[in-house]
């Protein structure tokens, strides 16, 4: 199942669906550069709607290309993806990027599959109390260079970027950043 908050199935034809649509056009066919793989969404302050975004645009790439597309709850301190993308009939978080960071699973346990054909996603996991040393570790930069070879678009939700470190660190893995 999915939230009604993914307009791209909740409501195809509104406003929002047509401009994750012309933002798809704009990262699939980009002038003078090439095809970002990887993009961070964030935004200043919490609330502001990055998960919205993240979740939205995943979910257009998904839906109107033939490659896998991957959705990461990033956001280690308020995670909100795994409401967007919980599994049907899942009553508990599935295993997370926390869980994966801290050594407790394996990088193929954090990875759920979603109602949405080609749309994959990892949910943040447990709130650890490192987030920032989590995000800027080898076993971050690792995890992204073995989910590259599987997926070709990599959407990750990141906590906001007012006064905490995260999304610096986050920043130099990825190609670009809304």
């Amino acid at each position: 199942s999915f939230s009604d908050s993914v307009v791209m199935l909740s409501s195809p034809d509104s406003a929002d669906a047509e401009t994750f649509k012309v933002l798809r056009g704009q990262i699939l066919f980009p002038k003078d550069r090439k095809v970002p793989r990887s993009m961070l969404v964030t935004s200043t302050f919490p609330a502001e709607g990055k998960t919205y975004v993240a979740s939205n645009l995943a979910a257009t790439l998904a839906m109107s290309i033939d490659e896998y597309v991957l959705a990461i709850d990033a956001d280690l301190r308020r995670p909100r993806l795994h409401h967007v993308f919980q599994p049907a009939g899942a009553k508990d978080r599935p295993k997370g990027l926390s869980q994966f960071l801290s050594g407790q699973c394996d990088n193929q346990d954090i990875v759920q599959k979603t109602d949405i054909p080609n749309l994959f996603f990892i949910a943040a996991g447990p709130i650890p109390p490192n987030p920032a040393e989590l995000l800027a570790s080898n076993r971050m930069r690792g995890l992204l260079e073995w989910l590259g070879q599987s997926f070709h678009h990599i959407i990750i939700d990141a906590p906001p970027t007012g006064g905490l470190s995260d999304v610096l660190v986050l920043g130099h893995h990825v190609d670009g950043v809304v």
